[in-house]
């Protein structure tokens, strides 16, 4: 089999294999990354929480990227593991709660902090599942970067390359 991509839809998964440098690997392979500097762009007050899986925040590749960004924005990476399993049971249809994750947000940033974020990084497939709950948490966020579009883009437009007929021309 000779698939035309693969997505590998999951943050940590995606950072683990650019911390190893399988390059060989991501031929035809789209990795679901953080887009931390596009939060650093749409970010209007440089105030900015990271969401993520504690795998993916020990990601060197992530380390990297946070403490380039830390010149410029104020950036609170959270490691919520809470709101995957909060995901996982709201998808199959149970009852959950966001207090335990309001919580994990209270030990991690003042009052003052939570309220002047202005843009949130959705650091896992799970987490925009949860958005609206997210949304009360963070209510002044605006700016909620959720790198799955980015990826589905991208598979998009390899797609139409690969798709594209051969020109009686280019068949020299």
């Amino acid at each position: 089999i000779n698939p035309a991509a693969i997505v590998v839809a999951c943050n940590t998964a995606s950072v683990a294999i650019i911390d190893h440098g399988t390059e060989d690997f991501r031929r035809h392979c789209f990795l679901v990354t953080p887009l931390l500097n596009e939060a650093v762009n749409a970010s209007e007050n440089n105030n900015i929480v990271f969401l993520a899986t504690p795998g993916t925040l020990k990601s060197r590749y992530v380390i990297q990227a946070i403490t380039s960004i830390k010149m410029s924005a104020n950036i609170w990476p959270i490691a919520t593991q809470s709101l995957v399993a909060l995901s996982e049971a709201r998808l199959a249809g149970e009852e959950s709660s966001f207090e335990d994750f309001a919580e994990l947000i209270g030990f991690n940033l003042t009052e003052e902090q939570r309220l002047s974020i202005d843009t949130v990084v959705l650091g896992c497939t799970h987490f925009p599942h949860l958005i609206d709950g997210l949304r009360r948490i963070f209510p002044s966020a605006h700016n909620w970067i959720d790198p799955a579009r980015k990826v589905a883009l991208q598979v998009v437009a390899s797609r139409k390359v690969v798709a594209e007929p051969i020109s009686e021309q280019s068949k020299v």
